[in-house]
């Protein structure tokens, strides 16, 4: 029927024609020839109005092949083009559609190419995050292993799609990581809620046990056992610092009174110093300076030495001198560190029976990794220690209980910061001498 209209078309162009007031499109291609609109004014204006919109549709492609040069995505393009491309049988224009047609399927072509490169690197990218994923998937350190979780779901969603005959089992591949983790990390929580009301009936026995010592007669025996409920206490575990404080308060209200007692019972202190306190200091700088020698060499049964001169140090006690109290932070800051190197030894050698005969290289790996372990503990107590700790009431006038928590987490973060220490020195050492 086109073409016998084609035979009586009373106007004809380049890429189309007139036929019974209706202007047609010429096949080309795959396509037919068809109809594209309808004579309103003029044969003349027809044809232009119908060429001006051919030129819009140009305008289109070439616009979408310029965001394509010059975009780093131009995979994103495909669907767009795709549509502009099944346009040039539906379109309604006259022009030279052929050579547009030729062109979206050249540009069409390129970008699948590309397509099929990226998915290549996508999959290479995808597979390094599950290997990260499943790096961390086991992990119990919860809070780091959440924030790389975290970070690892970012870039996933960052990452192109991979080919789809493997699309399906990549996502399955992340998807079931990510499952183990939060089932794992669920049951942790379960059980560490579960543990909670465990030590919170704990944290509550001790306040109330706590609380019969202030019926106690000898004030000295009510606070030596209050002391041992408070070590006790420290044992006991973190748990939500909300619930902790209706056992915590009551229980250092009980300490702070036991200490009032205890002080109102005492005599008042009279210092005594040395009347030969010259003689005292030089006998404090020797100790100080033998202490110092078995920091610096680590003699067998270094560590009993120290405590017999503690012992003697605490003999001495204060002296009224201005170089006391660098001398004795000092002293006490040496004895620290030797009893953590010795108690780090004597570890080694346990959990590596002839740990002492082997080279210094692998001594110093050894040492470093126990140190670490150590420091992970010692940090554990710490923050439990911060994290049950409730400042009591002092509307009373009295926080000298207070001060004594405040110098036992002090002493608790001193011995963590020694441990770190050694732990640079050790790891600068082992540096020097695998040069």
């Amino acid at each position: 029927m086109i073409m016998d209209n084609l035979n009586i078309a009373t106007e004809v162009n380049a890429y189309g024609y007139i036929a019974d007031n209706k202007i047609y499109l010429n096949p080309f291609l795959d396509y037919k020839a068809r109809q594209i609109g309808e004579v309103k004014i003029s044969n003349a204006d027809t044809f232009n109005y119908f060429e001006n919109r051919f030129t819009l549709f140009t305008q289109k492609v070439n616009e979408l092949f310029n965001n394509i040069d010059n975009s780093d995505n131009k995979g994103s393009f495909l669907q767009k083009l795709l549509h502009l491309k099944d346009s040039c049988g539906t379109y309604e224009a006259l022009g030279d559609f052929k050579s547009i047609y030729n062109k979206l399927c050249e540009k069409e072509i390129y970008l699948n190419e590309l397509i099929a490169i990226n998915r290549v690197k996508n999959l290479e990218i995808k597979n390094a995050i599950l290997q990260e994923l499943e790096d961390v998937k086991n992990s119990s350190d919860w809070i780091n292993a959440a924030e790389i979780v975290k970070e690892i779901k970012v870039k996933w969603i960052r990452v192109g799609s991979v080919d789809k005959n493997i699309s399906e089992e990549i996502e399955k591949k992340y998807s079931d990581a990510l499952g183990i983790f939060y089932s794992r990390r669920q049951v942790f929580f379960d059980e560490r809620n579960a543990l909670s009301v465990l030590r919170l009936a704990k944290y509550k026995e001790i306040k109330e046990k706590s609380q019969l010592l202030l019926h106690v007669s000898n004030i000295k025996e009510a606070f030596d056992t209050y002391k041992k409920y408070q070590e006790e206490w420290k044992k006991v575990g973190i748990v939500p610092k909300s619930e902790l404080s209706k056992f915590m308060i009551p229980f250092k209200n009980v300490g702070n009174q036991l200490f009032k007692k205890l002080k109102e019972n005492k005599s008042n202190r009279v210092v005594l110093f040395s009347k030969d306190f010259v003689n005292n200091i030089d006998k404090l700088k020797a100790i100080s300076e033998n202490i110092k020698q078995i920091l610096l060499k680590l003699p067998p049964k270094g560590d009993e030495e120290v405590k017999l001169y503690q012992a003697e140090w605490k003999a001495i006690g204060y002296v009224k001198d201005p170089e006391f109290k660098e001398l004795d932070s000092g002293f006490k800051r040496n004895c620290a560190r030797i009893m953590d190197l010795y108690f780090m030894r004597k570890l080694c050698n346990k959990r590596h029976p002839g740990f002492f005969k082997m080279s210094l290289t692998e001594q110093l790996v050894i040492q470093i990794g126990v140190l670490k372990e150590l420091i992970a503990r010692d940090s554990e107590v710490v923050e439990n220690f911060e994290n049950s700790y409730v400042k009591p009431d002092t509307s009373n006038g009295d926080s000298s209980y207070d001060t004594i928590f405040g110098a036992k987490l002090n002493m608790q973060k001193r011995g963590l910061e020694t441990k770190k220490s050694i732990v640079i020195e050790l790891e600068e050492k082992y540096r020097r001498i695998s040069v």
